[in-house]
């Protein structure tokens, strides 16, 4: 007699490609056997473009099992990785099945002046914002940490961060703003800048008239 064993099929859910920032986890693809074949199913899975995109092996599992974890883009560039899988049951594959991830490069963000130091109500010397992994289309904005004796240049946009402090106190006071770098919709890593801001000292005259 002749056995014919069945031939499996495989399903990947969710089947839809995924756009990801780099480093950051995958939606998990789960695996599963529509067809119900009998007997061990062994999940089996590749990936290509391993020289731009790390991250998750090629590898294989029996039963219920998902591909999860992290991808990182090597790159300044976008580039894609697809996953190529197949179940196999009794010496028989199924057909293979794809799952196609995006994966955008996170800009790196510098600045020109780590700290600085001025007079209250002179304007700052410029800070310049680059991005020295140099990510098409990135974008920069910052924001000034809260504090309640000075006032001005609270957030903005673009470079150079500029513009005048006020020390409405009697000491120096720490101005930090914080500052991000965006691409693709993936933020960077933060940076920081510090302007030390002095008070502006008042003069008093008594008598103030004779």
């Amino acid at each position: 007699s002749v056995v014919v064993n069945p031939i499996p099929t495989v399903l990947a859910t969710p089947a839809t490609n995924q756009t990801i920032c780099s480093g950051d986890s995958i939606t998990p693809i789960a695996l599963s056997n529509p067809n119900g074949v009998s007997g061990t199913v062994t999940y089996s899975w590749t990936r290509d473009n391993t020289t731009n995109i790390s991250g998750i092996p090629d590898g294989s599992s029996t039963g219920t099992f998902s591909i999860s974890g992290t991808l990182t883009n090597n790159t300044n560039a976008i580039h894609t990785t697809t996953f190529t899988i197949k179940a196999t049951a009794n010496g028989c594959d199924s057909a293979t099945t794809s799952v196609i991830i995006t994966v955008n490069p996170k800009p790196t963000v510098a600045v020109s002046t780590p700290s600085q130091t001025v007079c209250g109500g002179t304007a700052i010397a410029p800070v310049t914002i680059s991005n020295p992994n140099s990510v098409a289309g990135t974008t920069y904005n910052w924001t000034r940490a809260a504090n309640p004796n000075l006032s001005g240049m609270l957030s903005g946009t673009g470079t150079p961060i500029s513009g005048t402090l006020v020390n409405n106190g009697n000491s120096d006071e720490n101005a930090v703003f914080t500052v991000t770098a965006t691409a693709n919709g993936c933020p960077s890593n933060t940076t920081t800048t510090t302007v030390i801001v002095k008070p502006t000292p008042t003069i008093l005259i008594t008598p103030s008239s004779q």
